[in-house]
């Protein structure tokens, strides 16, 4: 059957997309019951899976419902950041095992809130300033070259590499 044993005690993974699509293939070729969540209707995950639904991954509240709905016995994500929080908490709220508590998810997942539990713990980390704003003083402060990096975007998106004072608030506001 597609997405492993129906009836068997489901894995819930966050997100069906490409990035995810190996996860799920492999586990229902070990016969693992597959249930995925992700809001694209056509995402190639959900083809293989024994449970698709038609739910956004970043959704906690929703994806905590939908693990007690199939009485999941895992919940899992890979190849994004994104869904790390959403994992953490779903897997808290619901009992299951999980390597991440939700407030050391939404560390890991945050670059500024990594940055700052880095440096409270003296661990070596590069230089950083917090900007909040494409007008925010705290630009005046910044050395070029550098590179601006949204706090909570997922892997390389929003990177962007500043060479230029007229580029600081560009960047930021990008």
């Amino acid at each position: 059957a597609a997405g492993g044993v129906v009836g068997e005690q489901p894995q819930l993974v966050l997100g069906g997309g490409r990035h995810q699509v190996r996860l799920i293939a492999r586990a229902v070729e070990r016969g693992i019951a597959v249930a995925v969540s992700d809001y694209y209707p056509d995402a190639p995950g959900k083809a293989i899976a024994a449970i698709p639904r038609d739910l956004d991954a970043l959704d906690v509240e929703a994806n905590i419902a939908f693990a007690r709905e199939i009485g999941a016995a895992g919940v899992v994500t890979t190849g994004t950041d994104m869904a790390v929080a959403t994992m953490a908490a779903v897997a808290e709220a619901c009992g299951l095992p999980c390597y991440l508590s939700p407030e050391g998810a939404r560390i890991a997942t945050n670059k500024a809130r990594a940055h700052e539990a880095i440096a409270a713990a003296g661990g070596v980390r590069p230089p950083a300033v917090r900007v909040t704003a494409p007008d925010d003083p705290a630009l005046e402060t910044v050395p070029l070259p550098a590179v601006v990096k949204p706090a909570d975007s997922q892997g390389q998106r929003g990177v962007r590499r500043i060479d230029h004072r007229a580029a600081r608030g560009a960047a930021v506001a990008a």
